[in-house]
């Protein structure tokens, strides 16, 4: 009896995001002939890696702004490189499921969906509608985008999972969808909390480097600490410029 088949999509660089290294590397370690369609290798022995990329030049890039700004959606999505290579990479392959990370690779799953009769897995991680409303290119350009390709492509959607409860009754309050809850933990780790007998006290960030997240903010706390206190930053280069600024 031959293994099923999972293809995993995400517009990341595999191996440097941990919740998309976690789905490509269990479902391997138990069985599944995995499929990882990213900007860079997971370098995991035994899983096939279609490598895809988002570049664009900027004469392209003017397109598909006008096309956003025209809110003609779906010419801007199929317009894309990355989505263009994702449904050549992927021609006469069939799969049992398909995975789609972040709604940017939905519409594209949906249509993979169809093509091999598979059952469509779309974890969220966050929630897309608001993620970037910091940002005035962001709102004035993709919010819409955001909406729209919601309130069109779920209907394909099997299961849907995110990150926390709190996303969770979000998509349920404004788009009727149900997530399961699949936290970002890492491996269990059989440990209990233990008191602090010394006088050092050392605190961690771990996550992307964003600016909206304002990391800059939990630096400047640490001039209201004292000498007991340290900060280490273990921080994933997502932004331009952040880490080096």
């Amino acid at each position: 009896m031959s293994k099923k088949s999972i293809l995993i999509i995400s517009f990341t660089h595999l191996k440097n995001d941990p919740r998309v290294f976690r789905q490509i590397q269990s479902l391997h370690e138990i069985g599944y002939c995995v499929y990882a369609m990213g900007l860079s290798d997971p370098e995991i022995q035994g899983v096939h890696f279609l490598e895809i990329t988002k570049q664009e030049g900027l004469i392209n890039k003017l397109i598909k702004a006008i096309f956003l700004i025209l809110k003609f959606h779906e010419q801007y999505y199929w317009s894309l490189k990355v989505v263009k290579q994702s449904l050549k990479k992927t021609e006469g392959l069939k799969f049992d499921l398909i995975i789609a990370n972040d709604l940017e690779t939905l519409p594209l799953a949906a249509k993979l969906k169809a093509k091999s009769n598979a059952k469509l897995l779309f974890d969220a991680h966050e929630y897309s509608p608001r993620e970037q409303e910091d940002r005035i290119i962001w709102n004035l350009l993709f919010k819409d985008f955001v909406h729209n390709a919601l309130k069109k492509y779920t209907s394909f959607i099997d299961k849907m999972f995110t990150v926390c409860e709190g996303i969770s009754l979000e998509y349920a309050k404004n788009y009727n969808l149900q997530p399961i809850v699949v936290t970002n933990a890492t491996e269990y780790i059989d440990t209990k909390p233990i008191i602090n007998h010394n006088q050092n006290i050392k605190l961690i960030h771990h996550g992307g480097s964003i600016r909206s997240r304002k990391i800059e903010n939990m630096i400047y706390m640490m001039d209201y600490l004292d000498k007991r206190f340290t900060l280490d930053l273990m921080l994933v280069p997502s932004q331009k410029n952040i880490i080096r600024n």
